[in-house]
């Protein structure tokens, strides 16, 4: 198979941030900006999909200069919220309801939660806090800690249940409309929306240009890409990718990835 033939039926590519364009420093990979602007030169529409909640990408915004060569719509919170980068209008997918986090939070009211709202994230402790933080690279500062009960945000994204024991003994059987991973580093429960995905998210923003995923060209490397590079025209796994993701992928980069995408010309 072709694979720039076939890039050129697909005017759309839609990349994934951490260790997709940039590494765990934070700085962008070799070769991306660049990359981006010669792609942008060729008229294909760019997007970013991310893992982060508004607020962590807020706070690494001025690091990334190929920002300037992507569209407005950016999807956080792994499709849960799309977010303009400059008017600031949250648009929301999926979200948890209210009364499930506070039957949640009443039955294991021993462990430390971590609810991540629209705006906001807060905590009920600073252990939670600082859990957090160091699992997202969030500022401390950024968090609220504050009595969840009495102050339960109105728009639940995403919910972290640190546990204080050793042992993975809960049992969260609330709704079907959640679903529920096990974070052993930090021995948490992370709770999110059922159809909480990046295609859906994506499938939304071409809705509105009367585009369709057939004409997607997605890049990612974990397990929050799958969806996306699923049901994409065109799935790409980037190298050193989870094997998760290489397994549905319908490429597997062997270089890396901005050098790839100066090979793409169109002209």
């Amino acid at each position: 198979m072709n694979l720039l033939y076939n890039f050129k039926k697909n005017n759309i590519f839609v990349f994934d941030l951490d260790n997709t364009l940039i590494g765990s420093d934070e700085k962008e990979y070799e070769g991306i900006s660049e990359s981006m602007g010669n792609l942008n030169k060729q008229g294909i529409n760019l997007y970013l999909a991310t893992g982060r909640s508004i607020q962590s990408f807020e706070g690494i915004r001025d690091k990334l200069n190929f920002l300037k060569f992507i569209n407005s719509s950016i999807i956080c919170f792994d499709g849960s919220v799309i977010y303009d980068l400059y008017t600031k209008e949250k648009i929301i997918v999926n979200s948890i309801e209210q009364q499930l986090f506070r039957e949640c939070y009443t039955k294991y009211i021993d462990a430390d939660f971590v609810v991540v709202a629209l705006d906001q994230i807060y905590s009920n402790s600073r252990r939670a806090t600082l859990l957090y933080s160091q699992l997202y690279r969030v500022k401390s500062s950024c968090i609220n800690v504050t009595n969840l009960l009495e102050n339960t945000p109105s728009t639940i994204i995403n919910i972290y249940m640190f546990l204080k024991n050793n042992k993975k003994e809960y049992i969260l059987d609330f709704s079907q409309e959640i679903r529920v991973n096990y974070i052993k580093q930090v021995n948490c429960f992370s709770i999110f929306p059922k159809n909480q995905c990046k295609a859906e998210a994506l499938k939304l923003i071409l809705n509105s240009k009367q585009s369709s995923l057939s004409n997607v060209v997605a890049f990612g490397d974990g397990p929050n890409d799958i969806s996306m590079i699923e049901k994409s025209g065109i799935g790409i796994a980037v190298m050193n990718s989870k094997p998760d993701l290489i397994k549905v992928a319908k490429h597997n980069l062997t270089c890396d990835l901005g050098k790839f995408l100066k090979s793409i010309n169109f002209r």
